[in-house]
């Protein structure tokens, strides 16, 4: 209202507005390792939004995005700031710190190698060196099956040589992979039944003797007898597991002969 020097008077109006400025947050702080990307999220409050958002990592390197992501080239230890304006342009500023380090390559250790038979349970020993822990741990077993825990066990079903794969993976993302190798063996045949036939005959004369026994993994078996005079059968073509072999002979001379058999399994190879 204004009045003049005779008394009148004239009135106007306005409107002031009076503003919040927002709250920066650039949520720190953070760590990495160098030539890793670091994922940022700011956050801002109060003021009028929208907001637009402006970082500085302390590399002379910059980002307009709320949530950018940046890979620093040299390990230290870095300010890094972020602005945020409001609708209304008016601004606030937070900092945070960034330690940055060099990291090692990850190395991973297989242990081994590891051998059992079937059906046994085999103990697997991993370990790695470098990086930047926790581990995060991968085996492949060579048949399929895998475990993600650090010493696994497992049970193999079927006689072979296996390769088994373990890859370990950082904190970072750093990898490596170590193999071993694994052998499972089959189980010897059972000890053959003594061989049955003619305890007693004529030199130059054929006799048959027989015998069987079983494999506890059903393989297929073989057969040698020795005849007791430096001879023998060879070993007999393979035939099922349980099943009775037959060979024959003759004695060219007059003497007492030991009638020895032995069994293997087929193709493993395993003798009793």
């Amino acid at each position: 209202t204004v009045e003049d020097d005779i008394g009148q008077t004239d009135t106007d109006t306005t409107t002031a507005g009076i503003f919040t400025k927002p709250n920066a947050d650039a949520n720190g702080p953070y760590e990495g390792i160098v030539g890793i990307p670091i994922d940022f999220h700011g956050s801002a409050s109060s003021g009028t939004p929208p907001y637009r958002y402006y970082w500085s990592f302390g590399d002379d390197v910059y980002s307009a995005t709320q949530n950018p992501s940046h890979t620093y080239d040299e390990e230290g230890d870095y300010t890094v700031s972020l602005r945020v304006t409001d609708d209304n342009d008016m601004s606030d500023t937070d900092a945070t710190r960034v330690v940055i380090h060099l990291s090692e390559a990850v190395v991973a250790d297989a242990g081994g190698p590891y051998s059992g038979d079937i059906g046994e349970t085999i103990q697997f020993s991993g370990s790695a060196i470098g990086g930047t822990e926790p581990y995060n741990w991968y085996w492949e077993f060579g048949d399929g099956s895998i475990s993600t825990i650090q010493n696994p066990t497992h049970i193999y079903t079927t006689v072979d040589d296996y390769t088994s794969t373990l890859t370990v993976t950082d904190t970072y993302g750093k990898i490596d992979d170590d193999t071993v190798m694994v052998t499972i063996n089959g189980h010897p045949p059972n000890k053959p039944a003594k061989p049955s036939g003619p305890i007693s005959g004529k030199a130059g004369e054929e006799y048959t003797y027989s015998t069987s026994t079983t494999d506890p993994d059903g393989d297929s078996i073989s057969y040698l007898f020795d005849w007791g005079d430096d001879t023998d059968s060879g070993w007999t073509d393979p035939i099922s597991s349980g099943q009775t072999a037959t060979e024959t002979h003759k004695w060219s001379e007059q003497g007492t002969y030991q009638i020895k058999v032995k069994a293997r399994d087929v193709p493993d190879l395993d003798e009793s």
